[in-house]
């Protein structure tokens, strides 16, 4: 994702919720920037959560974005159950944990690293589609 699609809801945020917005974003750009040097989650990712949550708040925030990775957590077993590959990503997955465990420290992904494209989901679109129905349930709930 561009950045410069990203500057004016920033900039809105900004104007619309003032010093309310660092807080919340800051915080979840601070946790994406840690999934992003795993490699667990791209740049765009993060930047989009942290754009959420400056929005909404970090309860909102967090309850929206969670609905956002479940929605791509949907859609990547459906991904992988149609690709055939669901158990060789959990192996590889596994075996990456083992690798942290073993090595005390925190590695990034190698093979499941988002450098590979066409293993990955558009995880921004998920977490718009997430944000859609969190927003969606709680005004008719």
């Amino acid at each position: 994702m561009y950045n410069r699609w990203l500057v004016p809801g920033f900039l809105l945020g900004i104007c619309l919720r003032g010093d309310a917005f660092f807080g919340p974003a800051l915080s979840f750009f601070a946790v994406s920037y840690v999934l992003f040097r795993l490699r667990l989650a791209g740049g765009g990712d993060g930047k989009i959560a942290a754009l959420l949550a400056g929005y909404l708040g970090v309860d909102a925030g967090l309850k929206a974005v969670g609905a956002g990775m479940l929605t791509g957590i949907v859609c990547s077993l459906y991904y992988y159950r149609q690709e055939k590959g669901f158990y060789i990503r959990l192996d590889l997955l596994a075996a990456w944990f083992w690798q942290m465990i073993h090595l005390r420290k925190i590695t990034e992904c190698g093979s499941l690293s988002v450098k590979n494209r066409e293993n990955t989901i558009p995880l921004a679109a998920c977490m718009a589609v997430g944000t859609y129905l969190y927003l969606f349930v709680s005004f008719v709930l």
